[in-house]
């Protein structure tokens, strides 16, 4: 991977640039609402090389449309895309260090798919489970 040098004008000016083209893909497959949409795109930059949306409606986790906001990530090495979950009439609050994370190159996946209906739980191509998921010991598979 190419090091790529902070500065904040690069960081202002990808995030715009990354933002603008999220809100493009986003519309194609719902409404952008704080409380009532299909999804929230959270709309304020932190000072990090990551976006976060916030998926309100069970569509949203398809494959497709998760491939095509990584796809967005192309040339972007040093973006993520945080996805969460809240979902209320499910009973569904999935943070997104619990969620989906997009990088260019792969998808760490967090999912705990036991709190998703079955229909909806989708793997997703190129996805690794986090690292501290990996770390996790079950009984009797020390």
């Amino acid at each position: 991977m190419e090091f790529r040098e902070h500065t904040e004008g690069r960081l202002n000016r990808e995030w715009q640039e990354l933002y603008e083209r999220l809100k493009l893909v986003l519309l194609q497959y719902g409404t952008d609402h704080i409380d009532d949409g299909d999804y929230y795109l959270v709309d304020e930059n932190f000072g990090r090389y990551r976006h976060q949306v916030e998926f309100h409606k069970m569509h949203m986790l398809r494959p497709e449309i998760i491939m095509a906001l990584q796809s967005l990530l192309a040339g972007y090495p040093d973006w993520e895309i945080a996805i969460s979950l809240r979902i209320p009439e499910r009973s569904i609050m999935i943070d997104p260090q619990e969620g989906l994370t997009l990088c260019d190159d792969e998808i760490i996946d967090a999912l705990d798919r036991s709190l998703l209906p079955e229909e909806y739980r989708f793997e997703y191509s190129g996805s690794r489970p986090p690292q501290w998921k990996r770390d996790i010991r079950l009984p009797g598979h020390e």
